[in-house]
């Protein structure tokens, strides 16, 4: 009896879609067997600044959940710090000066946990992640291929081979680009597809501040600087 073949997935790009998708693919190797290669073009994971925190909606986490082992699940504490008494995790949008123009219903949750059982509670929570943090958790157990930026594949009738700048190129049977917004095998794949610029620019900034010059907003329950001339996030 002949032996099935392994079908073999590469995945170019090891950010939070990237290496979610590698811990799934192995945690539910049971049910299907794929030999799974991961490449990145950055030379090492230190290599940029992975920018500002991101937040996870409440379907966010519970997918989260489904697709990463115990073994990682039990470190994401160190990117998800668990909210202090009193502090909801949220969004808000406010004008310049401060005042609120929506604000969607949130409650404190203890842990990134019971937001994920109590999903009807929670529908509009979003949970602060540290994005760097968050890809070092991601990171643990996974043989990314780094300085491998790929640049474009070609498709045959066995599979597809995927091409690198160095001038390498590997072969597989499934190739995932989740090498981000300028992904080149987006651009090959879907060529006709264009990234619209809303013409939008959103600043956020952490500030130190005493608490006597903080004031809440006895409407929507925000802290506010007591001068409403300090903007602390706004958009244009």
């Amino acid at each position: 009896m002949q032996q099935e073949k392994i079908p073999t997935v590469i995945i170019t790009g090891a950010g939070p879609g990237g290496l979610t998708l590698y811990h799934a693919l192995m945690k539910n190797k049971d049910k299907k067997e794929f030999n799974v290669k991961i490449f990145e073009r950055e030379s090492g994971p230190k290599d940029r600044w992975q920018g500002y925190h991101i937040g996870l909606s409440t379907n966010g986490v519970r997918s989260l959940l489904n697709c990463i082992p115990c073994s990682i699940a039990s470190s994401l504490p160190k990117a998800m710090p668990n909210p202090i008494p009193d502090e909801y995790h949220g969004y808000a949008i406010t004008d310049h000066m401060g005042n609120t123009l929506q604000k969607p219903p949130s409650k404190q949750v203890k842990d990134i946990y019971e937001l994920a059982k109590n999903p009807e509670d929670h529908l509009f929570s979003t949970f602060i992640t540290y994005r760097d943090r968050f890809r070092d958790v991601l990171l643990e157990g996974v043989p990314v291929q780094w300085g491998k930026k790929c640049i474009g594949y070609e498709e045959t009738e066995e599979g597809v081979w995927v091409k690198f700048e160095d001038g390498s190129q590997e072969f597989c049977d499934i190739l995932v680009g989740a090498d981000g917004i300028n992904s080149s095998v987006r651009k090959q794949k879907v060529p006709q597809l264009e990234v619209l610029e809303f013409d939008a620019t959103i600043v956020t900034a952490n500030l130190l501040t005493r608490r006597d010059m903080l004031v809440e907003d006895r409407q929507t329950g925000n802290i506010l600087p007591r001068s409403k001339g300090l903007p602390l996030c706004f958009g244009q």
